[in-house]
């Protein structure tokens, strides 16, 4: 199982009951990534938010002639992937492992 620490300091999860940040940390699935690895690409319908517990993940868009750019840099008890869950539109950007990663994905 997950460890609530991480998620108890993130801003989306900081105010919840002890309970149910427990469960929302049950749901939570540790993925272990390689240099390399995607997590998710741009426009993908949205399913699932991660936390980072070890590792870098860079979060990059492509421009209209294929550039990438990256947006942001997700480190240790960094949260990301959740707009698209609140706004239900696809992925803005990709997520892709910098590093030998583990996040945690909440469905």
């Amino acid at each position: 199982m997950p460890d609530t620490t991480l998620f108890r300091e993130t801003t989306l999860f900081a105010k919840l009951e002890d309970d149910a940040l427990e469960a929302i940390v049950v749901a939570g699935q540790d993925l272990e990534l390689r240099r390399g690895d995607v997590l998710f690409r741009e426009d993908e319908v949205p399913d699932e938010l991660f936390v980072v517990v070890s590792g870098r993940i860079a979060i990059a868009n492509k421009s209209i002639d294929g550039r990438e750019s990256m947006v942001a840099l997700m480190e240790e008890g960094d949260l990301f992937g959740e707009m698209g869950l609140f706004d239900g539109r696809g992925r803005s950007a990709e997520a892709r492992a910098l590093e030998a990663s583990v996040v945690t994905a909440v469905p």
